[in-house]
């Protein structure tokens, strides 16, 4: 109730103040030159066709955006459009089994068994695995993403017949145990980020909150902050379509806007815009969306893999003192920075699932140097 009162709270003073209002012209014209320069620099190149970025801090916002969303047409990009986010999905994901955990449903330390036991059982070690280890990848579960025949039916020119195709979650997790595992439940030191974690997860909410992940996203996160822009794509009507998305083949862009997100569900299949992420990452990393300020620091609790990521539960470590969450699916590439408890917080798409990665390097460097400023 606690937790409730505090986020209706919090969509009326957004609804009266959204981020936007700030305007890009508070922030000091050296910020702003350089912003609209990075996002100049970056459509520059052929393979990126438009970029969307936004910065939103205490000292004000800036809303930019450059390119095209839709290269036939000519459409120039806008800053509030909507795009596919991917991975950064799993941030919604895992603050919902967070609130599940809050409420007593489940438990982060449940064993895969208690709620999946047809999966539990099909697993080496199956019994040992648990929901905190979904969340952070260290379950060692093949990604089924990797899988051979996943690939081949993903990739051009076979993906051309196969974009709109709908994925079955059981048909995902049969490719992905199919495999061995990558190592034992909770191995020291290893770690691998894992599709099929998070497609697990979605079922688990689904049978822990006794409704639909569409319904847990609106009832929970959508509608009391206020976004209304932001979807579960294919699995509800689309409330704003997202603009082109494209991929880089052979020198040539294609379009694949009308990827199915059905094969990344819970994990990578939400549309937003901008804005409505913002909306969101300032409520999860001010707490405003737990009952309890010890939801957020466990969520926060990063794994240190040997040569792997940095990884809490559902959230990357992004740089000092920056965390936050990269996404990729076809057609859109996008990464969400914040530095926790400042109000401050970057996010930049690009309509693109392959920009150069030299470019998007450069990019991610500058927004963590204006989030660390």
């Amino acid at each position: 109730m606690k937790r409730l009162c505090i986020i209706l709270l919090i969509g009326c003073l957004l609804s009266i103040s959204p981020v936007v209002a700030q305007g890009p012209h508070d922030l000091p014209p050296d910020v702003i030159t350089s912003l609209q320069a990075l996002i100049d620099s970056t459509v520059a190149d052929p393979a990126v066709p438009g970029l969307v970025l936004w910065l939103d801090t205490p000292q004000g916002t800036f809303a930019g955006a450059g390119g095209l969303a839709d290269l036939e047409a000519g459409t120039p990009m806008q800053p509030d459009d909507a795009l596919r986010i991917g991975s950064i999905t799993k941030m919604f994901t895992a603050t919902i089994v967070l609130q599940l955990m809050e409420e007593g449903a489940l438990s982060l330390d449940d064993p895969l068994g208690r709620w999946l036991p047809n999966v539990a059982e099909r697993l080496p070690e199956g019994d040992r695995i648990t929901l905190r280890q979904l969340l952070n990848h260290t379950s060692g579960i093949y990604n089924y993403r990797e899988d051979a025949y996943f690939r081949h039916m993903a990739a051009l020119p076979a993906a051309a017949q196969n974009l709109d195709r709908v994925w079955e979650p059981r048909e995902l997790i049969d490719m992905a145990l199919f495999h061995d595992p990558y190592f034992s439940p909770g191995a020291p030191g290893r770690w691998h980020y894992s599709n099929t974690n998070y497609t697990l997860l979605c079922m688990i909410i689904e049978a822990a909150g006794g409704t639909s992940v569409t319904e847990a996203y609106h009832r929970r996160i959508f509608e009391p902050l206020g976004l209304r822009h932001t979807y579960l794509a294919d699995f509800e009507p689309p409330i704003i379509p997202p603009v082109h998305g494209y991929t880089l083949q052979h020198g040539d862009l294609f379009d694949v806007t009308r990827w199915n997100a059905t094969e990344s569900w819970c994990g990578g299949g939400l549309v937003s815009t901008a804005p409505d992420v913002i909306t969101f990452a300032h409520a999860l990393f001010s707490g405003a969306l737990f009952s309890d300020a010890a939801t957020l620091a466990e969520m926060l609790d990063f794994v240190e893999p040997i040569g792997g990521m940095a990884y809490g539960l559902g959230v990357a470590r992004e740089g000092r003192g920056i965390v936050g969450h990269f996404g990729n699916v076809p057609g859109f590439a996008a990464q969400l920075m914040a530095v926790p408890r400042s109000d401050r917080v970057a996010i930049y798409i690009a309509n693109t699932d392959s920009p150069p990665p030299a470019l998007w390097a450069q990019l991610a460097d500058a927004v963590r140097a204006l989030l660390n400023e």
